[in-house]
């Protein structure tokens, strides 16, 4: 039993250091994101005055093509952080879940030392009353 406790003890701590990971991927990420706005919002206040149309047009369609990518990035970064809250929101689940099995595991074993010592006093009881 206090092996099982141990490794349920040990568990729990691999997944407090799992949810650490999974903070920092998300900070990453969220730090990444607002890069990328600050790029989008840079590129969209620029504009590039061109003496003849057709260059106009190309980089026109060169910056819509360059926010379209930078919204598909902040997109998979929103993704990624949906996924590691997840993650993180599970981790959080299964540490509980394990916290309420040692929890009932230590209720179990100690409803068990109760019964017997119930069992032991009956005993006790049985004898001094025979002996009376």
């Amino acid at each position: 039993a206090a092996r099982r406790l141990q490794e349920s003890r040990r568990h729990l701590r691999e997944r407090d250091v799992r949810i650490a990971e999974i903070d920092k991927l998300i900070d990453e990420l969220q730090r990444e994101r607002r890069i990328r706005v600050q790029e989008q919002e840079i590129l969209e206040q620029r504009t590039v005055p061109s003496e003849e149309d057709r260059l106009e047009k190309l980089s026109e369609i060169h910056k819509q093509r360059h926010r379209e990518a930078e919204r598909v990035k902040m997109d998979m970064c929103d993704l990624q952080i949906e996924v590691l809250t997840r993650d993180q929101e599970m981790a959080d689940v299964e540490k509980a879940r394990d916290k309420a099995e040692a929890k009932a595991k230590r209720a179990k074993l100690r409803l068990a030392f109760l019964k017997r010592q119930a069992e032991e006093l009956q005993k006790r009881l049985a004898t001094a009353h025979d002996g009376n």
